[in-house]
């Protein structure tokens, strides 16, 4: 936790006016790492202090000091709400009214490197870690 890291990609890339796409960076800290429930694997994810806008998913992740390395891929955003007040009141038709107010946290959403590294590719024919390892060794 506390980690400095950075992605950058094409969020709301895609300027009409001047035709051309424009590239983005964020750079923040990771907040809390942790299994995300919302896919069925329960991949390990880092919870991120900014926000990924549309356009990121993908992108990679990578640590900011003292060497830059993978940390993984941006997969979106996660939103947590919190009821901070509740009201109800009565009606003169005898009707409740309640009133509810939330405030949000959203967060940036990364999946951890070492758990991209076990997926199973079709197209790269085995595992996402062999395939680096034999690459980088015939490179």
């Amino acid at each position: 936790m506390l980690a400095d890291v950075q992605c950058c990609g094409f969020p709301y890339a895609l300027d009409r006016a001047r035709m051309c796409i424009d590239i983005r960076a964020l750079r923040g800290h990771v907040v809390a790492a942790r299994s995300f429930a919302q896919l069925p694997a329960r991949p390990l994810i880092y919870e991120l202090s900014f926000a990924c806008p549309r356009g990121l998913s993908g992108a990679p992740l990578f640590t900011v000091e003292p060497q830059s390395h993978l940390a993984g891929m941006v997969l979106g955003n996660a939103a947590t709400d919190m009821l901070v007040l509740s009201s109800r009141e009565v009606l003169s038709n005898g009707t409740t009214e309640v009133i509810e107010q939330y405030e949000r946290l959203q967060l940036g959403i990364a999946e951890q490197a070492p758990f991209l590294l076990t997926l199973e590719s079709r197209l790269l024919g085995g595992r996402l870690d062999a395939y680096l390892r034999a690459s980088l060794h015939y490179s």
